[in-house]
């Protein structure tokens, strides 16, 4: 897909992808948890969620084994803490 969409190809599976992201980004802005705008938020999850998949398709040409799963749970948990606030119960912790 990657090569295709750089191929200047449309992926319609890929926008409705990325329409329902932002939708999601939208209800969790609307209830006052994020710390960037929704559409920073969006991108930026966006951009984690293509770099993990990045990671698997080039594994092969890197001669390098698929990333290890704690790879990606840090750049997941990387984004989420930047685009979320902090929860008023965080302090406490």
């Amino acid at each position: 897909m990657m090569r295709r969409l750089l191929e200047g190809a449309h992926i319609e599976a890929a926008d409705q992808s990325h329409q329902a992201l932002v939708q999601n980004v939208q209800k969790v802005a609307a209830e006052g948890k994020l710390a960037v705008p929704a559409q920073a938020a969006a991108d930026l999850v966006w951009a984690s969620a293509n770099t993990a998949a990045w990671l698997y398709v080039t594994a092969q040409s890197r001669k390098a084994p698929p990333p290890e799963p704690d790879v990606i749970d840090l750049i997941r948990e990387s984004v989420m803490q930047i685009i979320l606030s902090p929860s008023p119960d965080a302090d406490s912790k």
